[in-house]
């Protein structure tokens, strides 16, 4: 009776189906090829959406000149100036529509007493894909520089 068992337990069990290595690997390559197209994330920018120091600079110089052009220097109101340029330059570079780039804009505005000034700056950033412009303005009472610094977020 022992061995009716057995018998009947052996032939129940059927072998599993083999899957063969060309069949596998054609699935791993539909899986591959559905990963690569859902993949959008890209690391660099395309050229169309690169930092463009030049369109900044003329953005700055505009802002500048119309912030500053026919004034005369003053304590009180050069801190509203130095907000006003800073605001202005940030929300114009905007508009010019660097995608995923962080702006820092640093203005340094002072009185014009003849005397000279260095501004100097230095980053570490990626060369290919971060940038800066920078502008300056100068009457007989105002001297001022803006640096604006486009950070490309990876």
């Amino acid at each position: 009776m022992a061995d009716d068992d057995d018998e009947e337990i052996i032939q129940e069990f059927e072998p599993r189906k083999t899957i063969s290595d060309d069949t596998l690997k054609d699935e791993l390559d539909k899986q591959i090829d559905v990963v690569n197209r859902n993949a959008a994330y890209q690391i660099r920018p395309p050229i169309s959406e690169k930092f463009k120091a030049l369109a900044v600079k003329e953005v700055i110089n505009a802002i500048l000149h119309e912030e500053l052009g026919g004034k005369e220097y003053s304590d009180e109101d050069s801190v509203k100036w130095t907000k006003n340029i800073v605001t202005n330059v940030k929300l114009s570079v905007k508009e010019l529509g660097f995608k995923r780039y962080k702006l820092i804009v640093q203005t340094i505005l002072g009185q014009n007493k003849g005397s000279g000034v260095k501004v100097g700056a230095r980053c570490l950033w990626d060369a290919d894909t971060d940038n800066c412009a920078s502008d300056s303005f100068l009457n007989d009472t105002i001297f001022c520089c803006v640096i604006v610094f486009g950070i490309y977020s990876y």
